[in-house]
């Protein structure tokens, strides 16, 4: 996986599930799929359990760090919310708003 591709992807937790036993090396696989054939993937040396630790990892980053709001929080940072005191010469009362006299 190149570096500079997929900024904010966790391509550390991509990489460790690549190199899972049982799965091709990323070399085989370039090779293979360039002559027209298909990886074979070694199911008796494949750890499942391994394997579904790394997707949960990878699904709870994806989470925490990739869904549209946090992808735009880093873009546009969040401000907290300013309040607005709006001012004005009426003011309200049980019969309605009133014209109030501040001077």
């Amino acid at each position: 996986i190149p570096e500079d591709a997929l900024a904010s992807f966790p391509k550390d937790i991509v990489r460790r599930a690549m190199h899972l036993p049982g799965v091709p090396n990323e070399l085989l696989v370039w090779t293979l799929l360039e002559r027209g054939d298909i990886p074979d993937f070694k199911w008796k040396d494949f750890n499942i359990k391994e394997y579904n630790a790394i997707r949960d990892e990878l699904i709870l980053y994806a989470e925490k760090h990739l869904l549209a709001h946090h992808m735009a929080a880093r873009l546009v940072p969040v401000y907290p919310l300013a309040r607005v005191l709006i001012h004005t010469h009426h003011h309200f009362h049980a019969e309605g708003f009133v014209e109030v006299d501040y001077q």
